[in-house]
């Protein structure tokens, strides 16, 4: 039977050595074989049993009744009519070949592997023991070898479409999901209905980030097969990575309504709760999905980041370690450590797991074709480096700092984002900045800024170390002369692109109860579609130079306090050593820590965090004490 994983399920004609089989044995010995090809495998069993019962020897009968009960998923009842076959033909290489399956079945990884190798030499040329070989070896956690044996099955077959499809999962699990895709599409093109097949191909979009793509294959999937509830889970998995929670919420309950026991199905609703910042909904389900597979490294890991979110620390970090037990190769767990053990204060431990990063799409893309070798901390003295952006402008503004510990024999280039690049030229010890839509320069080494605190392993440099050109802070200074009072940056919003943005912005109305408070004059510092925002609080808007942060850093510098949510402005201002007051969400980023109401990285900033998630009146309330008391001045602000 094509895809029951069992090479012999259909044996040769019995013959006796001893006696020929009564017609009746040998009528049975037929009709179930029929049964079998018309994979009506039920009803195959009992004339399988009737012809042991009168010749229990018998190796044909033995053998089929064996694969039959293998294929039916009760292992445990075939082993004992397995061996019985293998007793009487222990040359025969099918006989080998199914029993080493069925001990995959129960788990004997060590016994499967054994009888598929004596098949395999009783039988060199025997692609479904090499494609069963490649099953164990993925069981034993030996990618390479089970890529190795479906390849060589292939070599055998290369129309082998159920080794194939082991492959391209392999592949998947791998990383490789541009060689799973084309393996899915040698699949398709043989067999353009498969509805596994159009699954499995969607996925392999997917995790290379084509999401119409792999969207319009699942959903041709589900077509075939409406019933699939693990066509439905990846279906919710596009979704969810096409930043759509609502819409693959619905197609996770609909793979429950098909299948209850679908852990993978709950895992989705968790994500897709947590996306909406729903820790307690995520954590149920999260919750559920390990009750059908305590096993399920994935949900660990999830389950850990929302504890995170949700301020449990130690247990978050219990829940991630289990997912590095059951799967240590999980770059997501590892990240996900890592912001919890920096959001901790435990940095040496948390900067080595964010070294993870690279293998955990979408949290940074390493960068390709850079010139010379990866800096791991050698010593560079009278060498060259280029240090490369890899994520936000507040993450280049914060982690920048860092480029000033090489030493002074350093050639050091910068490699930014275009509208950072002329405040970067002002850094000192710095020998270039250019953006990083232009060709990198051919140096020595290479290094992403933010692995350089895990490299350096010390405490972050000196504040302040971003400054503008004096002559533009004097002409902000006297376009802004006419504000009467103390004159303070606005920016409520972040990048309406980042998945906690949600969270981390607030209305502009909400800021309006600071109206209320006399000489004080409110400045826009906003960027984006948020700038347009109205509301009751007067607020000026100059008109800055486009996207370049240099002149938006000499604004910062004629003011005399900027808050800020978490967003690029906020970092400008602290690497500045201007007063800055963050507005905190609840689930805070890992960089602020937790407990505290300062900065490690900026001694000028001080946070007003929310109390309870999506609470900002608290923290406006908070913010009008603070300004009527000039806290700023003071330094003496609670949040």
């Amino acid at each position: 039977m094509p895809g029951l994983g069992y090479p012999d399920l259909v044996s040769q004609e019995p013959k006796r050595a001893v006696q020929p089989l009564s017609n009746e044995a040998l009528r049975h010995f037929h009709d179930g074989a029929d049964l079998l090809r018309q994979g009506r495998l039920k009803e195959a069993e009992p004339l399988f049993r009737a012809v042991i019962a009168r010749y229990p020897d018998l190796p044909e009968a033995n053998a089929t009744l064996g694969a039959l009960l293998g294929a039916l998923g009760r292992p445990q009842e075939a082993e004992p009519y397995l061996r019985r076959a293998l007793r009487a033909r222990p040359d025969s290489a099918d006989a080998h070949g199914n029993l080493g399956n069925l001990l995959r079945d129960l788990g004997r990884l060590a016994e499967a592997e054994a009888c598929l190798r004596e098949a395999l030499r009783l039988r060199p040329r025997y692609p479904e023991a090499l494609n069963n070989l490649g099953a164990v070896r993925r069981d034993q956690g030996d990618q390479a070898g089970a890529g190795n044996a479906f390849r060589a099955a292939l070599e055998q077959r290369p129309g082998f479409h159920l080794a194939r499809a082991n492959l391209a999962q392999l592949l998947l699990q791998q990383g490789q999901a541009a060689a799973a895709e084309a393996q899915y599409r040698l699949l398709l093109r043989a067999t353009p209905q498969d509805a596994a097949i159009l699954a499995g191909l969607g996925e392999s979009l997917r995790r290379q980030g084509r999401h119409a793509e792999a969207e319009a294959h699942l959903r041709e999937a589900l077509r075939l097969r409406p019933e699939s509830g693990a066509a439905w889970v990846e279906l919710g998995n596009i979704l969810l990575a096409a930043a759509r929670p609502v819409e693959a919420a619905l197609c996770f309950h609909a793979a429950l309504e098909r299948d209850p026991r679908q852990p993978e199905a709950h895992l989705g609703l968790g994500i897709a709760a947590a996306a909406q910042g729903d820790y307690a909904a995520a954590e149920k389900h999260f919750r559920a999905a390990l009750a059908l597979n305590p096993d399920l490294a994935a949900a660990h890991n999830s389950l850990g980041d929302t504890l995170r979110n949700q301020k449990a620390f130690r247990e978050a970090e219990a829940s991630l370690r289990r997912a590095l037990q059951l799967a240590p190769d999980l770059a997501e767990a590892q990240v996900n450590l890592a912001f919890t053990l920096l959001q901790t204060g435990r940095d040496e431990e948390g900067w080595a797991a964010y070294e993870h990063r690279w293998q955990a799409a979408p949290w940074a893309h390493r960068p390709q074709h850079l010139p010379g070798r990866l800096w791991q901390g050698e010593d560079l003295t009278g060498q060259s480096i280029l240090l490369q952006a890899e994520q936000g402008l507040g993450d280049t503004l914060q982690f920048v700092r860092y480029a000033q510990l090489f030493p002074p024999e350093t050639r050091v280039v910068l490699r930014v984002q275009r509208s950072l690049v002329r405040l970067l030229q002002r850094l000192p010890g710095i020998a270039g900045v250019q953006s990083l839509d232009e060709p990198p320069p051919a140096l020595d080494w290479h290094a992403s800024l933010l692995s350089l605190p895990h490299r350096f392993g010390a405490a972050a440099p000196a504040v302040p170390y971003l400054a503008a050109e004096p002559s533009r802070v004097a002409a902000w200074r006297q376009r802004l002369a006419h504000l009467p009072g103390v004159r303070i940056g606005l920016a409520w919003a972040g990048s309406p692109g980042m998945a906690a943005d949600a969270r981390r912005s607030l209305p502009l109305h909400l800021l309006e109860p600071l109206a209320e408070l006399s000489g004080l004059s409110f400045v826009s510092l906003q960027r984006g579609p948020a700038a347009d925002a109205t509301s009751r609080l007067p607020l000026e808007r100059p008109a800055m130079d486009g996207d370049d942060f240099e002149d938006t850093a000499a604004l910062v510098m004629a003011l005399d306090l900027v808050i800020s949510v978490d967003t690029a402005v906020l970092h400008l201002a602290g690497g500045s050593g201007r007063p800055v007051w963050l507005l905190n969400r609840y689930d805070s980023c890992w960089r602020w820590q937790e407990g505290r109401d300062d900065s490690p990285w900026y001694p000028s900033l001080r946070q007003f965090r929310q109390p309870a998630p999506g609470d900002w009146a608290s923290v406006v309330r908070s913010l009008q004490t603070a300004l009527a008391r000039k806290a700023w001045i003071t330094g003496t602000c609670q949040g």
